[in-house]
């Protein structure tokens, strides 16, 4: 199997300068202590979007939902990143998305996820499709519930336009990249990497290698002096959405 997209998961830690790394993929500059454990920050503008980028593009609402209502996102995971991005998608009138989770909503969930607390104790597939239907009752949402692994990965997300990766743990990104190459090697795949903690905004940013789209800061692990929280869990979920949003527009390149 091609490594193009094989995670240097092996470290219990990012290796030097805090950056968790693709095999293949542009890298982030070296240079800098990790900004979330020290002063300086990494050379190089992380923030930019690269490689996509071209002259503005503009549309009107009615115009994007006319092209969006024909498309399908596939979410794996409905969790901080999944249900977040899920609803975002749905706002902006994608017509039919996937979604993926074997969990149920629990109270630990309510700080970061697009769930209520009268949703504790539900399953997840089935109380996010309840919210979109709330939003937009004009989306149809699949909802699967299911362990996705590298047997059932191909069917469930093979009549989706572009995947969305919203997993928490490293091995079923792993997993699921890795699938995604092997099946469905030139269908969009977005990634959530690095959205722990808090404040800086600024390390937040988009990585792009083929059609493989990483949003996140690359760096911060989730522990627990380190929780995800709403506003950073957040702040990736719709740079994902919004990712999605550009492929499906026809705008990246």
């Amino acid at each position: 199997m091609q490594d193009f997209f094989i995670f240097a998961w092996n470290a219990p830690k990012p290796p030097e300068g805090g950056f968790l790394r693709f095999a293949g993929t542009p890298q982030p500059p070296k240079g800098g202590e990790n900004p979330l454990r020290g002063s300086k920050s990494p050379s190089g503008d992380l923030g930019a979007n690269r490689g996509f980028r071209g002259k503005p593009i503009t549309m009107t609402f009615d115009q994007i939902k006319s092209v969006l209502s024909n498309k399908t996102v596939g979410i794996a995971g409905c969790g901080g990143l999944g249900s977040n991005c899920s609803v975002a998608l749905a706002r902006v009138g994608v017509g039919r998305l996937v979604i993926v989770d074997f969990d149920v909503v629990c109270e630990g969930n309510l700080n970061r996820q697009y769930f209520f607390r009268d949703q504790v104790g539900e399953k997840k597939t089935t109380a996010l499709k309840e919210n979109i239907r709330r939003i937009d009752p004009s989306i149809l949402v699949e909802a699967v519930e299911m362990r996705l692994s590298p047997a059932n990965v191909a069917a469930v997300f093979s009549s989706c336009d572009v995947v969305v990766e919203a997993f928490d743990l490293a091995d079923q990104k792993e997993m699921l990249i890795e699938t995604m190459l092997r099946f469905f090697p030139m269908k969009p795949l977005v990634v959530g990497l690095g959205m722990a903690g808090w404040g800086k905004s600024e390390l937040i940013h988009l990585r792009k290698s083929d059609n493989l789209y990483i949003c996140g800061d690359e760096v911060s692990e989730i522990s627990d002096e380190l929780p995800p929280l709403a506003p950073r869990v957040g702040m990736v979920a719709n740079m994902q959405a919004n990712m999605v949003l550009e492929i499906l527009l026809g705008i990246s390149d």
